[in-house]
């Protein structure tokens, strides 16, 4: 029982594990609004909003820590990034910004959680 309690905490406590976890969590995020934008579209109505100043901001300081949080947890897991690490690291900046800056539903969400956030009473 206790060599079971001592490799489950080995296994929560390895970068590899939650590398992984980032990455299907980042991939799962992408392909959900891909479908959302989508959907959106094939709708007959179409709404154009257009960010001010204060969500452009809130969707910059959320993009600036998702890209802290991948680069963090890519160099735990290596000094150098090396065996298609630099690769995963691409493809996640490119996630990243295609969800931050051009998911409308991934976008509305952010400042959606952002304001209802600014707006809680304590």
């Amino acid at each position: 029982m206790n060599i079971c309690i001592i490799k489950l905490t080995t296994l929560i406590q390895s970068d590899m594990l939650w590398f992984i976890i980032l990455q299907i969590i980042i991939v799962t995020l992408f392909l959900y609004s891909r479908w959302k934008d989508h959907k959106s579209k094939s709708g007959e109505v179409t709404l154009k909003i257009t960010r001010g100043e204060n969500s452009r901001k809130i969707i910059i300081n959320f993009t600036v820590i998702v890209i802290t949080i991948v680069l963090s947890v890519l160099f735990q897991i290596s000094s150098f990034p090396q065996n298609g690490k630099v690769s995963l690291y691409i493809l996640d900046l490119i996630i990243t910004i295609r969800l931050c800056f051009y998911s409308q539903w991934f976008t509305g969400q952010i400042v959606n959680h952002a304001v209802s956030f600014e707006k809680r009473e304590f």
